[in-house]
């Protein structure tokens, strides 16, 4: 890529960065979280499900070729919208392209911390499968759903779970739809659970850090 092209593309991650995220997110990010185990101390070859070092570095390879994949398809894209000249297809195409590399930066950032012992690993490694139902125009579930007090802990696990490894845009707020039909659907003394808000903080956590926040 040219010079050029890198300058659009470095002021256009600045400005996605300052324009384009939820209009009040949280001020805490999974940087704050330490290597923690259930005793309270961690180790840093131990991640999730018991998983060690070697799963955490597979992630780390594959995710650093995903992301020069990506970074590809930028340069490919930049051409196109240079030659093309304000084709706004390309242009929204261009915006979720980097809004994608925000999200993975954040990943592969969480997993280099982890790596090091500085933060608690995700819980999970593979990357989220959206599903079907999802409306990523209208960031909605559209399936029908009734909130169980009794099922929040265990869902909101999964949310967490789902969130530290969400590696583009679309899978972020889908994480961020789920977790907002629950609160609406609970009342705040059904949301009183104490592993339950553990993990609705970590999944906001991890969500914010793949927005770039």
């Amino acid at each position: 890529m040219n010079t050029a092209g890198g300058s659009f593309v470095a002021a256009t991650l600045i400005a996605l960065a300052v324009g384009c995220g939820p209009a009040t997110p949280d001020p805490t990010t999974v940087h704050d979280r330490r290597m923690a185990g259930a005793d309270g101390a961690g180790d840093a070859d131990d991640v999730a499900g018991g998983a060690g070092g070697r799963e955490v570095g597979a992630a780390r390879t594959a995710g650093k070729q995903a992301l020069a994949d990506l970074d590809a398809e930028i340069a490919r894209t930049l051409e196109q919208q240079d030659a093309a000249k304000d084709d706004p297809a390309l242009r929204d195409r261009m915006v979720g392209l980097l809004h994608d590399r925000t999200a993975l930066l954040g990943f592969l950032g969480h997993l280099e911390r982890c790596a090091a012992g500085e933060v608690a690993c995700p819980p999970r490694l593979d990357e989220p499968k959206v599903p079907r139902d999802y409306d990523a125009a209208e960031q909605l579930i559209r399936h029908p759903f009734a909130a169980d007090p009794t099922a929040f802990a265990g869902a909101a696990k999964a949310i967490a779970e789902a969130s530290c490894a969400c590696r583009t845009r679309t899978c972020v707020e889908w994480v961020l739809a789920d977790l907002r039909r629950w609160d609406e659907g609970l009342s705040l003394e059904d949301q009183d659970d104490e592993a339950a808000a553990a993990s609705v903080t970590l999944a906001r956590e991890c969500a914010w850090d793949r927005l770039g926040y």
